[in-house]
């Protein structure tokens, strides 16, 4: 059984472990696809060869560059004192594959021991033994079992500052463990079982694996989808290609894996077709090699290349960066901006050259009307050829209202604005020089605005001279930032909150997320049982009717009903929630807000049942019971007792002016006196008072002993 007592050598780990890293640090998004990936393999592997599952793990995690080294070690059956041996080792520390270490000297013993995830910073300062190097920066490892036996850890580690696990780390090679598992009990089976038993237990383990690999590709396949939804959402054209290598490992060609609704209307359906086959120009025009590059440096390459190929004719600015054994590529259209770049190019140099009127004319046409800013620029340079200002040659109108600046045509940038950034200078200087064009996105604070900009040279190399093609992209940007606010707001109010929030598929058939405190231990999975699993029988109908009402609508729900909370007990809610529609009307989904009222519904119950019992003492007391506003004197309700001892019905002594009626009956010596203590009580005095009334019954004098006490609201005043 897991060992409960903790080894006295394991005390000092505790200064070291960081376990609670994991919940605070932020987590980096799951690579569903790469996980998918390994996980298939692993299943393949586990159907062939259970005895290479080990390595086969540690070899993936390197792999997937989650550690600089990896590796599972397993408890050696028998051994007093115990041990750990390494059987499965890649990276840095694979040459220690195969050793052994003592179960006291291992933080694989803490976390055995434990048996509980556990995260430490250069253990090694307090376990000597574990000192290997290159020395650990932070190792995380994660207990597995046989059955009810821990049979080891799988564990990553780091050996730079750079790197560092977070939850997502954490979550992976939780589920690596169920494979490593696997692997020990499939091990240990072959080497025991007979013939037949070897087959059954096969059979178990592969349809479990079978079971957990369907579950993963529909989960797989539901992060496509909106993977799929996102990319379709972006009017640029986002593929993604797979290299083919040859026997050798040169990559020779690549295959199309996805493409978004712009590039397939663009290229129609290539899904698994050859790049090469189907575009031999990407070869002739550059795009084949840099894909190759990318592969094999993992360095993104962002071009603006000339490509002419069946539908795709013109320039193009692409982006590419790798993805497994390939490469994500993003594709914009942009032959009329370089057209128009051409054209001014070819219009100034006509000018330039022919001096004819017409070309002018056509040449500042264009130049004029343009939207973006446009000036062309004389790199000024010092004695060491660092550029330090530049002088306007000349400007297009648009030039003032994108920059501010007026009457710039030859004037120099530090004498219009002197505390302009160093970066402007440089990175034009760099054109001016090398003549390799810029298109880039950055902000100004001095002239406190954001630009796109597109940087080239024109004239000779000695002319020094650069061409800018710019725009002012701080609207933009703010709505860029307030976006990430209010994405971040949102965040925060579903984490703060003590709402829950949820999603509905249109018909409501299928609750596709909840969150909230109240139903923090629901899996974050689509539900289709959410009416049973939350809302009594009884209740059933009730809130059925009021979704369907809504749908019928198309207008929010909103409901106060019980409901039935993650731990059993009953609550109550009032739920809220909208639909958002399609382009054409049509309910895309609903997205609602629960506020959790059982609070205050029961202290609605208990002031009910309060109320009920103060009028059951009334009712039967023979005492007179009386509250008053404190306002106005006016009586808020007073028991039957008035009647008996006061002589009048209580109809009459409620109707009208409550104090005047009341200071009738008493006798005239005692009436200012009775009046004025009930002041005293209304200033938060406790007053008890004596006076004579004569009942209109009988006629007959009564003396009446009154005690009276103030009644405060949540605030403390007099009520």
């Amino acid at each position: 059984m897991t060992p409960t007592v903790v080894p006295v050598g394991f005390a000092g780990l505790d200064e070291v472990s960081i376990t609670d890293a994991l919940v605070t640090r932020p987590v980096r998004p799951p690579d569903y696809e790469a996980e998918a990936h390994a996980l298939t393999e692993l299943a393949r592997e586990l159907a062939v060869s259970p005895g290479t599952v080990l390595q086969r793990i540690a070899d993936l995690l390197v792999e997937m560059g989650m550690a600089g080294s990896a590796g599972i070690s397993v408890l050696e059956p028998g051994e007093s004192p115990k041990r750990f041996r390494r059987a499965a080792i890649a990276g840095s520390w694979a040459a220690h594959r195969g050793g052994t270490i003592p179960f006291a000297e291992s933080p694989c013993g803490m976390a055995v021991t434990r048996n509980t995830p556990l995260l430490f910073s250069r253990p090694h300062a307090r376990l000597p033994a574990a000192y290997v190097e290159p020395p650990i920066q932070e190792l995380l490892l994660v207990p597995f079992h046989a059955g009810d036996e821990p049979v080891g850890t799988l564990w990553v580690a780091t050996h730079d500052l750079d790197r560092t696990f977070d939850g997502e780390d954490l979550r992976l090679l939780t589920r690596l463990t169920h494979f490593a598992s696997a692997a020990c009990v499939m091990t240990h089976a072959l080497d025991e079982a007979r013939p037949q038993g070897l087959r059954g237990t096969e059979a178990w383990h592969r349809a479990e694996l079978e079971r957990e690999v369907r579950e993963r590709t529909a989960e797989l396949q539901r992060s496509r989808d909106l993977l799929q939804a996102t990319l379709d959402s972006s009017m640029d054209m986002i593929q993604v290609f797979e290299a083919v290598r040859d026997a050798s490992g040169e990559i020779v060609d690549f295959h199309w894996r996805l493409n978004n609704h712009t590039a397939e209307r663009t290229l129609g359906e290539v899904r698994g077709q050859s790049l090469v086959e189907r575009s031999p120009g990407v070869v002739r025009d550059g795009i084949f090699d840099a894909f190759r590059q990318v592969v094999e440096t993992g360095r993104p390459s962002v071009a603006e290349r000339r490509h002419a190929h069946g539908q795709c004719d013109g320039w193009f600015h692409q982006s590419v960066v790798k993805l497994g054994d390939g490469v994500a590529t993003t594709t914009r259209e942009m032959t009329a901006w370089k057209e128009a770049q051409e054209e001014i190019l070819r219009l100034r140099d006509e000018v330039a050259r022919t001096q004819l009127e017409e070309s002018e004319a056509k040449y500042r046409h264009l130049f004029n009307s343009i939207d973006e800013g446009f000036c062309i620029v004389e790199m000024i340079f010092d004695d060491r050829q660092r550029p330090v200002d530049y002088r306007f040659r000349s400007v297009n109108p648009a030039f003032d209202q994108q920059t501010g600046l007026s009457d710039a045509t030859g004037r120099t940038m530090r004498e219009l604005l002197p505390g302009l950034e160093a970066s402007w200078f440089e990175t034009f200087g760099r054109i001016a020089l090398d003549g390799v064009a810029e298109r880039f996105e950055r902000q100004s604070l001095a002239l406190g605005c954001w630009y796109e900009v597109y940087a080239f040279r024109v004239g000779t190399p000695e002319q020094r001279q650069v061409a800018l093609l710019f725009k002012d992209i701080q609207p933009r940007k703010r709505a860029e930032a307030a976006l990430r606010e209010s994405e971040e707001r949102f965040r925060a109010f579903v984490t703060a909150s003590s709402d829950v929030v949820y999603r509905m598929t249109p018909d409501w058939s299928e609750l596709q997320r909840l969150e909230g405190r109240a139903f923090r231990n629901v899996p974050d999975q689509p539900n289709r049982t959410w009416l049973d699993r939350y809302i009594r029988p009884d209740d059933q109908a009730e809130v059925r009717a009021a979704i369907d009402r809504a749908m019928a609508t198309r207008s929010i729900f909103e409901l106060e009903h019980a409901v039935i909370r993650s731990d059993g007990s009953l609550g109550w809610c009032v739920s809220r929630a909208v639909p958002t529609l399609t382009d054409t009307g049509e309910v895309k989904e609903w997205l609602g807000a629960a506020s959790d009222v059982t609070a205050r519904r029961n202290a609605e119950t208990a002031l009910r049942e309060s109320e009920e019992r103060l009028s059951q003492f009334g009712e039967a007391s023979s005492d007179v019971l009386w509250m008053r506003d404190a306002a106005t004197f006016q009586w808020i309700y007073i028991t039957p007792a008035f009647e008996t001892i006061y002589g009048l019905d209580r109809v009459t002594a409620l109707s009208g002016n409550h104090l005047v009626s009341w200071a009738e009956l008493i006798v005239p010596d005692d009436r200012e006196r009775a009046v004025g203590s009930l002041h005293c009580v209304r200033a938060g005095e406790r007053v008890t008072f004596e006076y004579r009334v004569r009942r209109p019954s009988d006629g007959g004098i009564r003396w009446i002993r009154d005690t009276g006490f103030p009644m405060r609201d949540a605030a403390g005043a007099v009520c």
